[in-house]
Parts: C-alpha cells; sequence; structure tokens
C-alpha cells in the first residue's frame, strides 16, 4: 500500500509528525461465490490509536497492491486473452 500525498494530509490533520508510522489494518473477508476476496484497510493514529478518517484523502490516489495465487495447472484463467475467456473450444495436446 502506498498513500503518497494521503499519508502527509493525515499526519497534518491529526498533528502526527512525518517520522511517525501510521498503524495500517487490512481486513482480508472471503465469501462463498466470490472468486475474489472483499479487502478494506483502516489506518489508526500510532500513538493515540484513534481510526484516522480517510474522507480528507477523497482527493489523491492511494495504490493498492493485491497478491493472488495462480494456480499452475489451471494458466489459461490468468490470461484474459486466453480461450477460457473468449469461449472457443480448446484443444488439449
Amino acid at each position: 500500500m502506498e498513500l503518497g500525498e494521503c499519508e502527509k494530509l493525515l499526519k497534518n490533520k491529526y498533528n502526527i509528525s512525518q517520522d511517525e508510522t501510521l498503524i495500517i489494518l487490512k481486513m482480508v473477508i472471503y465469501k462463498q461465490g466470490l472468486y475474489i476476496p472483499i479487502i478494506e484497510y483502516q489506518l489508526f493514529h500510532p500513538i493515540t490509536k484513534e481510526k484516522l478518517n480517510l474522507n480528507y484523502c477523497s482527493n489523491t490516489t492511494i495504490n493498492l497492491y493485491i497478491s493472488t495465487e495462480i494456480e499452475e495447472n489451471n494458466l489459461l484463467k490468468h490470461n484474459s486473452a486466453s480461450e477460457y475467456y473468449i469461449g472457443q473450444p480448446m484443444e488439449w495436446i
């Protein structure tokens, strides 16, 4: 997770030293029937543990990096240009 300008805004708003590290809580929720998990992040003050309001960052960009597991025995699922997605019959060798 890269907070970029959002981190500076939150630290200024909550009077947090630029040297302090924000606490990040990442929650991963798996629901039956969904192919990907629901991921939620919350940020907290490093000293008071107060939850920080991310609405202050509404005009900034936060980069999230989400890992995935690759099924090596079914690589076609991980290629959006494969026959798996375009509906053409596949020939197995």
